[in-house]
């Protein structure tokens, strides 16, 4: 037995070649447009992202220079601060995340720590956490801010949003007598 092989030959389209060429033309101009354009959409993408990053900067800039501010002194001072708060929710996030990474281990030092940074206790001699025993409500937006502040910090794990309340209402509890010995230290020091 023989094996037979069959040999199909065809001719070649005349003009394939010449067509499949400029086909291939075309495609790779349009191909060096779209780098171009893309190019061009690139650029004009990091100019926006520096300029953002210049303007994110001077915002954090500026909020550096708040947080030089803290400790409140006054209820001017803790007004002009809840205004402040309220108006700039960027400026909230920021505190909250600057607040977070103030330190502490446990959830009555991380809150101590940051309401010490915050709130002088001559201020905070003024507030107890439901406005009991003639002081006024801590029911501001710094309060909420050290409540997002310790929830944020990873150290401490879970905790409830009670046991943060009870450790503010403790240290505003003792903010008087505090203030009180500070303000003894300080005579002494001046004599």
């Amino acid at each position: 037995q023989e094996s037979q092989t069959y040999v199909m030959s065809r001719k070649p389209d005349e003009g394939f070649e010449e067509k499949l060429f400029k086909e291939l033309s075309f495609i790779r101009v349009h191909l060096v447009k779209i780098g171009q354009q893309l190019s061009v959409l690139e650029l004009n993408m990091k100019s926006h992202q520096l300029q953002d990053n210049d303007k994110n900067e001077e915002k954090h800039d500026n909020f550096e220079e708040i947080i030089r501010k803290f400790p409140l002194d006054t209820e001017l001072d803790l007004r002009n601060m809840e205004v402040y708060l309220l108006n700039n929710p960027d400026f909230k996030k920021y505190l909250i995340n600057y607040c977070s990474r103030l330190g502490g281990l446990k959830i009555d030092q991380i809150t101590k720590i940051m309401l010490r940074k915050l709130i002088s206790n001559k201020l905070a001699a003024n507030y107890s956490w439901l406005g009991a025993k003639k002081k006024q409500s801590f029911n501001l937006l710094i309060a909420e801010v050290i409540l997002c502040a310790v929830k944020q910090n990873k150290l401490i794990g879970e905790t409830t949003e009670k046991e943060m309340i009870d450790s503010v209402k403790n240290w505003l509890k003792h903010a008087h007598v505090r203030y009180t010995n500070q303000c003894k230290r300080d005579q002494k020091g001046a004599e």
